[in-house]
């Protein structure tokens, strides 16, 4: 706070009372103030004012503390992309084979695992019909091997309402889970999650619906619960040395390598002003598609392999439900994944 407004406060505050101003302005004029010299005006202000009970008026000035201060105007509002769906119908199998033919021509990857990110992508816009949404898990040995081309690029453009982050705090990440169910797309998370239990936590359990955390918020401790439920893909170095068993088990693994140097070719390159429209536009059409389907989806009872049970089915049957009702050689290919 400038000098300037501090020495305003100070004086309007040392006026014969601030009763003689609207209850607002005399809130905001003891939230000016320095700590200490609210701290020894605040019995008299109070009586002042006429409010009996002191902390009624110590979380008044507080809040408005708040909104006066610097940093609460800091930083971007938060704004998902909301892919508008395709204005025809479309076809499930055409769509995901644009998908796959997409992150085929950009990167090196196997085949399998191109299958699993289309289909995964396609999950990510009708999730929450689902008894589970398997995280993503995108590993590799070194860098420069494509995590962030397939993650950020090819996944982050066909899904709805990507949120691309690098670092990540649990409350953040619950808080826009809650306001936003995004598609979390976690950068680098070799790097720094592993140390925060915390967010693991909330990662994992927000892989089912009843997922969440309870929370005490706001200056009565109010106790809130806030749903994790959500997409999230990980991507990092060598993630099985970085995430514990619990994680990897409700993940779907893709396992990267560095291309060669002549494998992808210069115009196949990934860049955003001449592929990125196209790559939307197939998540327009993936968006369009579940929700013509939404609800055959969310009744669909898929077969599955034999001896695919417990987690390890939970977090492949909505695949299998996709590419089932997708038809075409999907369902051959889902199994192969």
């Amino acid at each position: 706070m400038s000098k300037e407004k501090v020495k305003q406060a100070q004086e309007e505050s040392q006026k014969s009372s601030l009763a003689d101003l609207p209850l607002e302005e005399a809130i905001k004029v003891l939230a000016a103030l320095p700590p200490l010299e609210y701290e020894q005006q605040r019995t008299d202000k109070a009586e002042e004012l006429g409010i009996s009970r002191i902390q009624i008026l110590d979380k008044e000035v507080s809040k408005a503390r708040k909104e006066n201060s610097p940093d609460s105007s800091a930083g971007k509002i938060v704004s998902l992309y909301e892919p508008k769906p395709w204005h025809e119908p479309v076809n499930g199998a055409e769509v995901l084979q644009m998908a796959a033919d997409a992150i085929n021509r950009h990167m090196v990857i196997r085949a399998a695992d191109t299958d699993a990110a289309a289909l995964w992508a396609m999950h990510a816009h009708v999730f929450n019909v689902f008894s589970h949404s398997a995280r993503f898990l995108i590993t590799a040995p070194d860098a420069e091997c494509g995590k962030t081309v397939l993650m950020s690029h090819m996944i982050g453009n066909m899904v709805t309402r990507p949120q691309a982050v690098e670092l990540l705090k649990p409350a953040p990440f619950f808080r826009l889970a809650e306001a936003f169910q995004p598609t979390f797309l976690i950068d680098e998370a070799d790097v720094f999650l592993r140390e925060d239990a915390d967010l693991l936590a909330a990662i994992n359990n927000g892989w089912e619906p009843h997922g969440g955390v309870i929370r005490c918020v706001g200056d009565d401790n109010e106790v809130k619960l806030f749903s994790t439920h959500c997409p999230v893909a990980l991507a990092g170095i060598e993630m099985h040395k970085h995430l514990p068993a619990t994680t990897i088990s409700r993940s779907i693994v893709v396992h990267l390598e560095r291309a060669a140097d002549d494998e992808i070719a210069d115009e196949d390159i990934y860049d955003k002003r001449q592929h990125q429209k196209h790559i939307r536009d197939i998540g327009r059409r993936m968006a369009r598609w579940c929700e013509d389907n939404k609800t055959a989806l969310s009744e669909a009872a898929p077969v599955m392999p034999d001896k695919l049970r417990n987690r390890l089915a939970d977090k492949w049957r909505p695949l299998f439900a996709i590419a089932e009702l997708a038809g075409g050689d999907w369902l051959a290919r889902v199994r192969n994944a």
